[in-house]
């Protein structure tokens, strides 16, 4: 795989998955527009940046972005689109990532996989924030 692969259908992107085990220099892989922005890379020699305090300012947001990373072990991830159709399958290893932008997605985690997972607030709760595909 390389540092990154979509996942789109019809034009929209409802994925992306990286590979932060590639030391490629740092990239900002997704698009300003997106709800949720993600960046990564390494740094190989001692670098300075400037200090800077984000201003607050008021978004709106139609989607529940959310990022997970895999520091330890591996999850089988399942990617849906917004009628339910399977659209990409892919195991995400230590050191891989996700944004899932829209749609939605399913897990099989395997035993004593360590993940970090963000998305944005405030959260709803389960019947208001998402609903649940029949298996």
């Amino acid at each position: 795989m390389n540092q990154i692969k979509d996942i789109s259908s019809k034009g929209k992107l409802y994925a992306q998955i990286y590979d932060l085990n590639s030391n490629e220099g740092v990239i900002f892989p997704t698009a300003d527009n997106l709800e949720m922005q993600c960046g990564f890379g390494m740094i190989n020699e001692k670098t300075e940046k400037k200090p800077h305090i984000h201003k607050i300012l008021e978004r709106k947001t139609k989607n529940t972005s959310e990022f997970f990373f895999i520091y330890e072990g591996s999850v089988k991830v399942t990617f849906y689109d917004e009628n339910e159709n399977i659209m990409h399958s892919q195991d995400i290893k230590s050191g891989m990532g996700f944004i899932q932008f829209i749609g939605g997605h399913g897990f099989v985690f395997e035993p004593k996989t360590k993940y970090i997972e963000i998305k944005q607030g405030p959260y709803f709760g389960n019947t208001d924030d998402k609903y649940f595909l029949n298996s």
